[in-house]
This record gives C-alpha cells, sequence and structure tokens, in this order.
C-alpha cells in the first residue's frame, strides 16, 4: 500500500513549498511554515466523502498559535472566539476561492499538476506573503466578521498590540473600484454602492467588483439590462437589477482561465501604497467594447443563458 507522503498530490505541494520555507506534516495533511513574528501559513488538505480513488480539497490559512482558544470577555454569555479557521479558502480548477474542487490523490486529470502548481503560486503563496504578522490577520479578522463575538474579539486585541498605521483590508478592493470609477466616469459611469453603472437608450451597463479572500484578491463581472425587460428589475438601479447576464473579466477575455480571472490586491497590505491602474486596464477594455455591442433590447436578450430564461419576459 502506497502511503499518502508517497502521492502525486502531497509530491506537487511538496515541490511547491517546502523551496519556499514551508514543512510537512503528512499525518495531519498539512504544510506549515511559522515566522518568526508568531504567525504560521497553512496549506491542507481536507478528504473528501469518495474513497476510490481518494479525493482531497486544497485549503490554505494563516493561523496564530498564541490566538488559539483565545477568548474575549469570558465572563460572557458566550464566548468570543477569534475563530480563526473560519472560511477556508480553497483551490479550485473551475472557481479557485469559490467552488469546492477535489482533487485526485495521483493528479490522474489531464493538465490537474499544472494547474495546482500554478494558483499554488498565483493565489495561495500570494495571499499568505499579505500575511507577515498577528496585526495583519486581526485586520482581516475584523473585516471578515461584520459583527458578533469575533469581531468583537479581533478588535480589542488590535487595540492591544497595534501601535502603528494599520490600512483595513477592505481599502485594498475598495482602491480597485475608485480605480475603475475613475476610468469609467469619462465613459458614463456612475457609482452604487458596489457597481458602476451607466443608462444608454435604454440599456443598463453594470459593472461589479466582487472582493474576495480577505479583500487580496477581486473578481470583476460586466452586465447588461434593458428597462423594458421589467421582470429583472425589482429595485432602483443599478442593484435593483438582476445580474443574470453578467460574464467575469480576465486578462484573456470573459469567463477565461480562473486565475486571470482573480485581480491581486494584496501588495497594498505590505506596502500600503495604491494599486496602479496600469493592470486593470485590459478588463476596462474588454468590459467597455463589450457593452458597446450591445444596443437594442433583443440584444440584450440574446446574453441571458438558456437556463435563466424562464424567469425573465425574454
Amino acid at each position: 500500500m502506497v502511503s499518502f507522503a508517497q502521492t502525486e498530490l502531497w509530491r506537487a505541494l511538496a515541490a511547491e513549498l517546502q523551496p519556499r520555507g514551508f514543512t510537512a506534516r503528512p499525518a495531519q495533511k498539512l504544510f506549515v511554515r511559522p515566522l518568526s513574528s508568531g504567525v504560521w501559513h497553512v496549506v491542507g488538505l481536507r478528504t473528501g466523502r469518495r474513497s476510490t480513488p481518494p479525493e482531497f480539497a486544497v485549503f490554505f490559512t494563516v493561523w496564530v498559535p498564541e490566538f488559539e482558544g483565545l477568548v474575549y470577555d469570558p465572563g460572557a454569555e458566550q464566548g468570543r472566539s477569534l475563530k480563526q479557521f473560519e472560511g477556508l479558502m480553497e483551490l479550485s480548477a473551475v472557481a479557485p476561492l469559490k467552488n469546492t474542487d477535489w482533487w485526485t490523490a495521483d493528479l490522474t486529470e489531464t493538465g490537474e499538476r499544472e494547474v495546482l502548481q500554478r494558483q499554488l503560486q498565483q493565489i495561495a503563496l500570494r495571499y499568505l506573503e499579505t500575511f507577515p504578522d498577528a496585526t495583519t490577520l486581526l485586520a482581516a479578522l475584523c473585516a471578515r466578521h461584520s459583527e458578533g463575538a469575533a469581531r468583537h474579539a479581533a478588535i480589542e486585541l488590535l487595540r492591544q498590540r497595534c501601535t502603528g498605521a494599520l490600512v483595513s483590508p477592505v481599502g485594498f478592493s475598495e482602491n480597485v473600484m475608485l480605480a475603475l470609477a475613475s476610468e469609467l466616469a469619462a465613459h458614463g459611469f456612475q457609482r452604487g454602492s458596489d457597481r458602476l453603472w451607466r443608462l444608454r437608450s435604454g440599456v443598463i451597463d453594470i459593472v461589479c467588483v466582487e472582493p474576495m479572500a480577505d479583500h487580496r484578491f477581486v473578481a470583476l463581472y460586466a452586465a447588461v439590462w434593458h428597462v423594458s425587460l421589467g421582470s429583472g428589475i425589482d429595485g432602483p438601479i443599478p442593484d435593483g437589477v438582476t445580474l443574470a447576464t453578467s460574464r467575469q473579466a480576465s486578462a484573456g477575455g470573459f469567463d477565461a482561465d480562473p486565475v486571470d480571472s482573480l485581480w491581486f490586491t494584496g501588495e497594498l497590505a505590505l506596502s500600503l501604497k495604491p494599486l496602479a491602474a496600469g493592470p486593470l486596464g485590459a478588463p476596462t477594455r474588454l468590459m467597455l467594447d463589450y457593452f458597446g455591442s450591445i444596443v437594442t433590447c433583443d440584444d440584450v436578450r440574446s446574453q441571458v443563458p438558456p437556463m435563466y430564461r424562464s424567469y425573465f419576459d425574454v
């Protein structure tokens, strides 16, 4: 019987992680990289339900052992745990950071090893490297929990530990929104909450910015609708407009390579410098060209996926 540490999946993880300072813990299905600041970078495997052949989800997270089991205000009716492991990020060949994907132990699917290695390099490791110390994790936990015990615990610890300037990770994705808003304003777009939109001859153009992985990445979506299609509008524009036609923008086009469809903002966690507008140039031009191709109500109807057409009068 081949041990788990001899599988192709484990070897692929080891090849990427061990040269970067990670230590293998096969019994726990983990690779860990402890930093002198007390932060641990963790990449691990979660076993799937199917055992033949065995399958695993690949996750990554940041952990501070000092915070484990730490409870703020233990006298309260419910202890306020930090919940460090709530909402683990996962890699996926189809939709990384969104959907669980099951990787085979022997990486038998075509191109599976290459996809995993690329996502480790461009998603997992880039995310982990934005957490050099405990305060960056606490700031992420504050943003991750909008309310409740976990947020109170993180805020209290931040007050105790943070002596210098600390930018909320929400600002990373907000900077992308500001850059897009500045660029698209010249084309008639205005902002509405987490969307940019414009109305032209009955056609509604919408750009959405979706923060992911503690705001270290964002996904960009373009959607269209028409004011005469009332079944897709149940409130004020833009929030009340359906996103049934949304398409994810990437460097290679719409709904293309899932890694190329994620835009990294995490360097802000270390440098605190504004994100350059340059990387956003390609998806901005792509979305504007797409909107320019949609002129009539029939054009909008043609963009509604077949699975959604029964919900609307198209």
